[in-house]
């Protein structure tokens, strides 16, 4: 067991924690360490808690948890790190969810989450907080968790590219168009072979001013509501080869220009 006194570290910026295999738990006072920059904690595997708080390193922007094969769960009050910019989760063999408060992480740029074959979902305010994400190569995510999306995302356009998880698996998506308040400009979803229909809500995106829909073997239909989007200038739609008509409404595009088919 790591001692209480290990908070009386005011200066310390970096901590690493590293094969402490008979340790099962980190003193709360951990949380007293508000310059630490950096903490790596890994081959612990005993460790099956981490401190609520955690939630206290108000000035840490790089969390390491690696190889801690007893752990299960993560605090809520990780979420209350508002400085975290990386987060790297890998080869925890038994974490089964992560927090909820994990999606208000909003200076986080790179987000990993690897070989942690237990953990099957996030949470929706977790997959929204990854679509946020203004780094396109800031999110890593293993390919056993079922709400997969490999998304690419700036801050006035967002592309999705769905793929499978796992042999036989397919994946649930993100909506897009719940993100109606992110002003994207431009949308592309491509490479989604389960995906049959989009939702009215697409018409919500009232800024969106590029869609491109591509590689969407099984879509059979678009929505009405597509004649909503009043600022769309180019529309493109390829490799769609199920897609036997276009909605009427098409022809309320008004600012369209360009008309991929």
């Amino acid at each position: 067991m790591l001692p209480d006194r290990l908070g009386d570290l005011p200066s310390l910026q970096e901590l690493t924690i590293w094969e402490c295999c008979k340790v099962r738990s980190l003193p709360q006072r951990l949380g007293d360490l508000t310059s630490l920059r950096r903490l790596l904690i890994e081959s612990c595997d005993c460790l099956a808690l981490l401190p609520e708080r955690l939630g206290d390193l108000k000035s840490l922007q790089q969390l390491f948890i690696l190889s801690c094969h007893s752990l299960q769960a993560l605090p809520e009050r990780l979420g209350d790190l508002t400085s975290l910019q990386q987060l790297t989760i890998r080869q925890c063999g038994r974490l089964e969810s992560m927090p909820e408060r994990l999606g208000v992480l909003t200076s986080l740029q790179q987000l990993t989450i690897e070989s942690c074959s237990r953990l099957h979902s996030l949470p929706d305010r977790v997959r929204l907080l990854l679509m946020k994400l203004q780094v396109a190569e800031g999110l890593t995510i293993g390919c056993e968790i079922k709400d997969m999306l490999a998304c690419r995302r700036s801050s006035t356009s967002a592309r999705l590219a769905f793929a499978p998880c796992c042999p036989g698996e397919e994946p649930r998506p993100v909506a897009p168009w719940d993100l109606a308040s992110m002003q994207q400009r431009a949308l592309t979803i491509e490479t989604y072979d389960s995906l049959r229909t989009l939702p009215e809500r697409l018409g919500d995106l009232t800024t969106l001013q590029h869609l491109t829909i591509r590689n969407c073997g099984r879509l059979q239909s678009l929505p009405e509501r597509l004649g909503d989007l009043a600022m769309l200038r180019r529309l493109t739609i390829g490799g769609c080869g199920r897609l036997e008509s276009l909605p009427d409404r098409l022809g309320d595009l008004t600012s369209l220009q360009q008309l991929n088919i």
